[in-house]
């Protein structure tokens, strides 16, 4: 499982900055994957590059937005990812959609 690591020199605000917004891709890129296989059935990531993303997640639960922690515990992300397939917002339909790729739709 991939986990933070030492960012090279960085400030530590810096590097907080920078896990954050990986983190925050890691999860975008969950809603994404959900909304991609559950509705449209149309899933970009393999099973093991989604597994990676929820493997992720999982490790870093506390750091994760309310819209995961108080939809599911600990553990329960990937059992329960369908649960997100529905909860995007319009522009989060259009933003997998364009992550996907117009033309494998």
């Amino acid at each position: 499982m991939w986990v933070r690591t030492d960012l090279g020199g960085m400030s530590d605000t810096t590097q907080q900055m920078s896990w954050q917004t990986i983190l925050d891709w890691q999860v975008q890129m969950f809603f994404y994957s959900c909304y991609l296989y559950y509705v449209l059935d149309n899933p970009k990531l393999d099973d093991a590059g989604f597994d990676r993303i929820v493997d992720i997640m999982e490790a870093h639960f506390d750091e994760l937005p309310e819209r995961i922690t108080h939809t599911v515990g600990p553990g329960q992300i990937k059992a329960n990812a369908h649960l997100f397939a529905h909860d995007l917002s319009d522009e989060e339909k259009e933003n997998a959609i364009l992550w996907k790729g117009k033309r494998d739709l």
